[in-house]
């Protein structure tokens, strides 16, 4: 919501401020797409009298590099309980706290993957990787790394939610959700997944990803690039359209880019806005 000076396509590209009702009429990268309904969520209820808290904690773009670890979290959510949170068992680190379950990635293995397998693991229900809509995500430095936590809406599962590792669950509406211990990493979750509840009624159903993934597809390389938000009360939120010679030129997409070895999303998407649209973040 904060940034300082002019936006411009410092690379010749085109940029567009787009309200919510207007989103979707934009051609955008197939990556980009499943973005636009919690953008539009969030700008549905933006008004700018309500500036986003941060992350609510230190991280220091300048720092030494750090590893960057990527788990993956679910917000199953059902009509009139909310969302499903699950507590972290004796023996484990943290224990007692609750969280979103998932867990980390296996070598070679798609965040999508990742999230049916945890799920199956955990919580022994089975989840199609079409009904996994993205929603939000964490990022949160620890003392030897820093974690980055995409998190996917789930509204249809098989079976019965159990905690396959003793672990005790929760229905936990949106009222009381901020009531709940968590670690460190998923607090910032509880706006973006409070905001989805409000709106929640059952009636309307997650489209899914709109695409085709193989979960037990071949091991993959998994890139990660950080891409902004930037939100303006009346005006809605930037898009940046790919200029020519580039790949997918023409096509409008959410400014960002890749992270540096080493380099935290944060520091990354910080750069990256500098270099692009040359404002200071």
């Amino acid at each position: 919501e904060r940034w300082g000076g002019e936006i411009s396509g410092a690379e010749g590209q085109a940029t567009s401020w787009v309200t919510a009702g207007v989103l979707e009429s934009y051609s955008m990268p197939a990556a980009d797409v499943p973005l636009i309904p919690p953008i539009k969520r969030f700008l549905e209820s933006y008004d700018g009298s309500k500036k986003t808290a941060g992350m609510n904690r230190l991280i220091n773009a300048s720092s030494s590099p750090m590893k960057v670890v990527t788990v993956v979290a679910a917000a199953l959510v059902c009509p009139n309980r909310g969302v499903l949170l699950a507590q972290r068992p004796p023996g484990k680190a943290m224990a007692g706290l609750w969280e979103f379950p998932g867990g980390k990635l296996e070598p070679g293995e798609i965040p999508e993957a990742a999230l049916v397998r945890e799920l199956s693991e955990e919580l022994g229900i089975t989840v199609n990787i079409a009904d996994l809509e993205p929603l939000t995500f964490a990022s949160h430095t620890y003392d030897s790394f820093h974690l980055l936590m995409p998190v996917y809406v789930i509204e249809r599962w098989g079976g019965e939610i159990s905690g396959a590792e003793g672990q005790a669950t929760s229905w936990v509406t949106a009222g009381v959700l901020e009531s709940y211990s968590m670690p460190a990493a998923d607090v910032p979750l509880i706006p973006p997944i409070k905001r989805f509840l409000e709106s929640y009624d059952g009636s309307k159903k997650t489209a899914g990803m709109n695409r085709l993934i193989n979960a037990s597809s071949s091991p993959m390389k998994v890139v990660t690039v950080v891409a902004a938000a930037l939100v303006c009360p009346n005006r809605g939120v930037l898009l940046a359209q790919r200029p020519p010679g580039k790949a997918m030129a023409g096509l409008w997409e959410f400014p960002g880019g890749k992270l540096e070895p080493g380099e935290i999303p944060e520091a990354a998407l910080v750069r990256e806005l500098s270099e692009e649209l040359g404002i200071t973040v």
